[in-house]
């Protein structure tokens, strides 16, 4: 479902690495990856392989939100 819902944003997943900013999409794939962990250890003891799918599915979200707050940050474009 996370997928689904962030589809249209994994275009973008490199854009900082080809547009010359390795750090910065060093950080965005670690900042994701702490989320990740963090919501599989929430919802993982409760629901067990449903919540691992919840985390990652929230994860991608985050990632979504990351991808949207550093262009616009850094380079000033505002994805709708």
């Amino acid at each position: 479902i996370g997928f689904i819902l962030t589809g249209g944003y994994h275009v973008l997943l490199m854009i900082f690495n080809q547009i010359g900013y390795p750090k910065l999409q060093t950080i965005l794939i670690f900042l994701v990856f702490i989320s990740n962990v963090i919501f599989n250890l929430i919802f993982i003891p409760f629901l067990g392989i449903y919540g691992a799918a919840i985390g990652t599915s929230l994860s991608f979200l985050v990632q979504m939100f990351f991808i949207k707050y550093f262009l616009k940050v850094k380079f000033d474009v505002i994805i709708k």
